[in-house]
This record gives C-alpha cells, structure tokens and sequence, in this order.
C-alpha cells in the first residue's frame, strides 16, 4: 500500500462542502452506505490519498454527487471528480459473538477506531420533560429507562465486546456516558459508573485498563469535589459538553442544560476538572451560533487548559433542528481557520500532539478526536505542517 500524503488546502475544501451540502445519492447506494449503530448514520467518506475522514448527510438536492462502485466511493460536481476513496469500514471483531449470541456491536452505542461509547442510561430527563438540546436526537425515542438488573447484564456483555476489541488491538478511550438523569437519580451517578467500569477493569487487565482512559460525559456534579470520588472509581478524565458558547444561545439552544445549571457553572466545572483529572475535554458545536462568540468560547477554554472538541454539526433525524441547514462551506472553513490560529496560539504540547497523532497515549489514543465531523483539527494538522512543526 502506498504510503498517504499530507492532508491539503484542497481536501478541507471538499470535507467544509461536504459538511455542509450533503451529497446526493442512488437508493441503492444509499442503502449501502449505512451501518448499524453508527452514530454517524452514513460511514464516513475517507479520502484515498490523505486518509481525512468526512462525516456527510444525504441530500438530494445538492450538487455534489456519490458513487459507489464495490468499494470505491467517488464525490463529484457536476461530473469534475472532486475527490475518490472509500466508505470507512468496520472491524470484522464488531461482528464476534457474545454469550447471548449476539454481535459484539450490539453492546455499544458508539464505534470508532478510537472511541468506544458505553451509556450508563438510556433516556433523558430533558426530552422527558421537552427540554432536549435542539441539535440532538439522542434520546428522542421515549424508551424505558433500564432496571438495575438490566444495566448488570448489559455491562457483562460490554465487557465482552471490550475484551474482544483489546484484543484485536483496539487502543483509545471508552467514554462513560448517557442522557441526563432525574434530579432525585442525580445520587445515582457514582454507582452507574461503577456497574459499567468494574466489569471492563476485570476482563482487560489493570495494564490494559490504564492505558485506555475512562472519561465521564456527563453533567458535572453541583458539589464539584465530588469528581474526586469519581477518580478514585476509576474515572480519568471529564467531558462536560457545554458545547454552545454564547450565554445567551446556550439557554435557547440546550434549555434543560441550563435548568440545571448557568452557563458559567459549566465552564467553572471544567476548569475545576483540570485540577483533578489528567484530561478534561468540552465538546462544542459549530454551526449554530454566531461565529464571534463561539471563537471567543473556544480560546476562552483552550487558556484555561480545557481541550475544545469542535463538532461540526449536521441535522440529526430526531430533533428539533433535523430540518435545518448547517451553515455554508465558506461560514465553516472561515471559523475553522481562525479557531486552528487559537489552538496554535494556546493549546499545549500535549493537545497539539493528540491532535496531530503523535501522542500514543492521551485521552483518544493518538488520534484526532473524532475526525468525520472534526474539521478545525484538520485545520491544525496543516497550519503546523506550513509552519514545519508537525
């Protein structure tokens, strides 16, 4: 196989287009480009020659066009080819049996080469109560909130799943997470983690379970030392996801976020984080508020030694905002741009390195966090190659 390029000015073009058009499909193509229980919906785009990773909705009025040809996955413009590679493809292990006869996939709620995802619960008390965020569709589905004895079978066979994928040479970081509880479950918390960490530490190993982190994404607790207890559980890091930067959007956009708690206690919390964990993460969505703002958020929180997560956000079928638009490719590339000059600017070694991979053990296990809908950190990775530093 020939060895991959650098990523370039080009291929973050087609990623902001795609990001922000869609594409166009067959039915059959489209069919064929879904993957069960890929958060994503569709798998990712990834390009042949620079490997970049393209998250993508399907749309049928834009002009940019995919073709599927076995394997061979072609974007185009009104018949210019813009870019050839491949839908991202699973690992045959996801596919392995469990005890109850089951996939390995079946247990988790999210795969990626270096992110495994493993909800505590499965509701929210805001979609209960129509506090939802706007931009989300987890949860949407009023399902039964699982019984204690639900949650000890389900983190037996996560635990499973997890042994297989160590074992197949699966290297990243499980993030413990799930919709927000009730208030009076809120005590309820430490003990989740616990059910669903325990089982994984038993099956891997302790050398094993220290080298894959565990980061809680959740919402912070109100007595902030008690992420203390969280540590001592087995917690090593925090993802509180503030993910909108401006005040005033937050308690219009995540209304049940801020019933809980202002704005600025997220932020406190976080920075609280840092003090205790060896990572703390926030993730933050672009394309929903205005950019000034959202830049002044995102530096904000890379000076206080938080590590900003950048989403691009696409419409999730399900919430509220499924039938809007994300912003256009040039909004995206113009925010990508001046956010990459603040993570040059502040971020520290440690984040630039998770960022352009050469870190084999941070929090996401030495790969860009979440690639198909991360294009600031696409951004990053060039700046510092133009600048010699990578």
């Amino acid at each position: 196989m020939s060895q991959k390029r650098n990523i370039s000015e080009e291929d973050i073009q087609l990623k902001a287009r795609m990001l922000s058009e869609g594409v166009n499909m067959s039915d059959m193509d489209l069919l064929r480009a879904f993957k069960e229980n890929s958060q994503y919906g569709l798998r990712p785009f990834v390009l042949d020659e620079s490997g970049m990773q393209v998250a993508f909705t399907p749309n049928k009025y834009s002009r940019l066009t995919m073709t599927l040809d076995g394997k061979k996955a072609t974007v185009s413009d009104s018949g210019n080819i813009l870019g050839v590679g491949k839908l991202m493809e699973f690992p045959a292990w996801l596919d392995e049996p469990l005890s109850n006869g089951e996939p390995a996939l079946s247990s988790i709620n999210y795969y990626s080469p270096n992110v495994i995802n493993l909800q505590m619960n499965n509701t929210c008390y805001n979609w209960k109560k129509g506090r939802q965020c706007r931009y989300c569709s987890l949860f949407a589905q009023n399902a039964v909130e699982f019984t204690h004895e639900k949650r000890l079978e389900l983190a037996k066979l996560r635990a499973e799943t997890v042994k297989i994928a160590i074992d197949n040479g699966w290297h990243g970081v499980f993030i413990i997470g799930g919709g927000q509880l009730s208030p009076h479950r809120r005590t309820e918390i430490l003990d989740r983690m616990e059910i669903f960490i325990e089982p994984i530490r038993e099956a891997i190993g302790e050398e094993a379970f220290s080298k894959n982190p565990r980061v809680i994404n959740n919402y912070p607790p109100k007595d902030l030392s008690e992420m203390e207890k969280w540590k001592e559980r087995g917690i090593s890091g925090t993802s509180f996801d503030v993910e909108i930067m401006d005040p005033a959007f937050f308690a219009a956009i995540c209304p049940g976020k801020v019933a809980y708690a202002p704005h600025e206690f997220w932020l406190e919390s976080q920075n609280a984080s840092t003090e205790i964990f060896e990572w703390t993460t926030t993730g933050i969505v672009i394309g929903l508020e205005p950019m000034e703002g959202l830049l002044k958020g995102l530096e904000n929180r890379l000076m206080n030694g938080v590590l900003p997560l950048t989403f691009s956000w696409l419409p999730a079928p399900g919430s509220t905002f499924e039938k809007h638009r994300p912003p256009n490719a040039e909004w995206i590339l113009e925010y990508a741009n001046k956010a990459a000059d603040f993570f040059v600017k502040h971020a520290t070694q440690e984040m630039l390195d998770q960022i352009t991979g050469k870190s084999d053990n941070p929090i996401f296990g030495g790969h860009q966090p979440y690639p198909p809908i991360n294009i600031v950190g696409d951004f990053v990775k060039l700046r510092l190659l133009n600048e010699g530093k990578k």
